[in-house]
């Protein structure tokens, strides 16, 4: 079974002709700052020379690197009465 820390050495010298994959191992590995500026860069570069496959990669990939807000807002509204009954003080 493969695991998130051998995708970026699975790529190797090929992560620069691979950007998009590049940015999911980054993602799998906790570095969506990087994988975030690398699909954005992709997505830039995919669009000005009309590659839109490779642009909805990049894009797919930005989708889920950038934070949701909608998402965290209601994940901790979710956990709002389950904090509250284990006693939990709220994080910022």
């Amino acid at each position: 079974m493969a695991r998130p820390a051998d995708a970026p050495r699975a790529l190797g010298d090929f992560a620069g002709d691979a950007p998009v994959w590049t940015a999911w191992s980054e993602l799998l590995t906790g570095r969506a700052e990087a994988a975030t500026c690398r699909a954005l860069g992709e997505a830039i570069r995919a669009v000005r020379t009309g590659e839109r496959l490779a642009e909805v990669d990049a894009r797919i990939a930005l989708g889920v690197a950038l934070p949701h807000p909608v998402g965290t807002r209601r994940t901790a509204e979710a956990r709002g009465p389950l904090r509250d009954h284990a006693g939990e003080r709220p994080r910022p």
